[in-house]
């Protein structure tokens, strides 16, 4: 292989790989809204494939995948759609629950905002709650 042939595939190895750097966060969270958004008959095409889970972090085993951690990914180039566990149904929280809630939900959600991301509530039937009695 010739010097040539060697830095193009050097290049096109090192522009597959997602890296770090001013405006990552900005340019994948613009790339990942177009393709959450695009249309399957598109002009430019069908959209890519976004990787979301039904792990939301919640649980002790799944902690690595809380929205904070996420965020931090997209952060580092990776495509995902956020996903957020479904908030709990209870109106009132102890002071423990709340800390809790905020510390899950509020700033994923705040830098979800800043990079104009979709995001993904994950629940199970909460339609339900819209029929049901209290």
């Amino acid at each position: 292989m010739n010097h040539r042939a060697l830095a193009v595939v050097a290049l096109a190895v090192r522009c597959s790989c997602p890296s770090v750097s001013a405006g990552t966060a900005e340019t994948t969270s613009a790339q990942i809204r177009s393709e959450a958004t695009r249309a399957n008959h598109d002009p430019g095409g069908r959209p890519l494939p976004l990787a979301s889970h039904w792990t939301t972090g919640s649980h002790k085993l799944s902690a690595g995948w809380a929205p904070e951690r996420q965020l931090e990914l997209i952060e580092q180039g990776h495509f995902l759609l956020p996903w957020f566990a479904h908030p709990p149904t209870t109106r009132e929280l102890s002071e423990e629950a709340r800390k809790s809630f905020l510390s899950y939900y509020e700033k994923p959600i705040q830098r979800a905002r800043e990079l104009k991301l979709p995001i993904v509530f994950v629940a199970t039937q909460w339609e339900h709650l819209l029929s049901g009695d209290s």
